[in-house]
């Protein structure tokens, strides 16, 4: 394990990498934590979890690249206006969690993800569907704990979104929670409208 307490710099090539040959299981970026550098954990594939701290605030680009296994976060990722410049464009996770101290998820922070995705924060509104915090991810599976709200237009598009697991009270949903999104795709309007309908009238045990 290791714990991080100061910036990550940029770096150009995977061999620059500062954790270059280094065998690490977990990473931990402390909460004194601001900035993780462009490349700055490019290509380790060595970790099975990295655990941002609550101070993060910039991301460089394809800072987690080819990085795999786990990733947690703890405070609110950055927005792009490029998409291949998201927080966590590139990378390899299985797993993205996105824990309750997390107030807001950028436009394309999340683009390109895959895996599966635990949201443990609620989800805030988006005006359009292109700005909403998961467009043009691909997370195949979704796991909600404890949150009240989905905003609108959360997974638009999200064409490889096939399961939604909810652990604890169902959500109230904004307008347009899953258009388009595969486990639309691939029910009929009434079935779907009747999974919607029931998850929003749901009561818990």
């Amino acid at each position: 394990k290791m714990t991080l307490h100061c910036g990550i710099p940029d770096c150009n090539y995977t061999n620059e990498n500062f954790l270059y040959g280094a065998t690490f299981s977990e990473i931990v970026v402390g909460d004194s934590v601001t900035y993780i550098g462009r490349h700055g954990f490019y290509g380790y594939d060595k970790a099975k979890i990295f655990r941002l701290g609550s101070s993060v605030s910039a991301i460089g680009v394809e800072a987690f690249g080819g990085c795999t296994g786990e990733i947690v976060v703890a405070n609110s990722l950055p927005s792009s206006r490029v998409k291949t410049n998201g927080a966590l464009y590139g990378s390899k996770f299985s797993r993205v969690t996105l824990l309750s101290s997390v107030a807001t998820i950028g436009t394309n922070a999340l683009y390109g993800c895959e895996g599966e995705l635990v949201i443990e924060c609620n989800i805030p509104s988006s005006t359009i569907a292109s700005q909403s915090p998961f467009y043009g991810s691909n997370f195949s599976t979704v796991v909600l704990r404890d949150i009240e709200s989905i905003g609108d237009y959360a997974f638009e598009s999200c064409y490889k979104l096939n399961s939604i697991l909810f652990a604890g009270d169902a959500p109230s949903f904004g307008s347009d929670v899953f258009n388009e999104a595969a486990m639309q795709q691939h029910l009929s309007p009434e079935t779907y409208n009747a999974w919607k309908k029931c998850i929003e009238t749901a009561t818990p045990l």
